[in-house]
């Protein structure tokens, strides 16, 4: 899923609710954790001449893209080979675009 951080987070959190609301998690004495819903992998876009929005969050114009936060925020303790990052590179130059 993908690309930029919001957009990811409210892909995993809708996932969730759909999850409480589709009978799927009737049958568990307790829901499970919105901490469970981890996709195989997300995306992010950086340029290539300074790599913007991996380490450090940067907007393009189309949201923030921020690799780290993706991995080490929305996926705390899923980032050691849980989830996958797929690096969309801008060879453009700097400007995104």
């Amino acid at each position: 899923i993908g690309q930029d951080l919001l957009s990811v987070e409210q892909y995993v959190l809708s996932q969730y609710n759909a999850s409480l609301h589709d009978n799927s998690t009737w049958h568990h004495p307790t829901p499970p954790a919105l901490s469970s819903f981890v996709p195989a992998a997300a995306m992010v876009y950086t340029d290539l001449e300074t790599l913007r929005g991996l380490s450090r969050p940067t907007d393009y114009g189309s949201g923030v893209e921020y690799a780290d936060g993706i991995l080490d925020n929305l996926f705390a303790g899923h980032s050691n080979g849980d989830v996958g990052l797929q690096i969309g590179l801008w060879l453009g130059g700097g400007r995104g675009w």
